[in-house]
């Protein structure tokens, strides 16, 4: 499901697509600027401290 919304379009997909962890792959991690320094990133994935550049 999809909202057009005055900041653009928010999707909100339903909870149960995630269940199978294949059908979504992580392709980064965004605001890991505020994470708990508990969280361990030590994948090969991009980082952002706040939100990804455009595009």
């Amino acid at each position: 499901m999809a909202a057009m919304t005055a900041f653009g379009v928010i999707a909100s997909p339903p909870l149960a697509w995630l269940d199978d962890p294949t059908v979504f792959k992580p392709q980064m991690h965004v605001f890991t600027g505020s994470k708990q320094p508990w969280v361990v990133l030590d994948d090969s994935l991009p980082k952002y401290e706040g939100a990804p550049p455009p595009g």
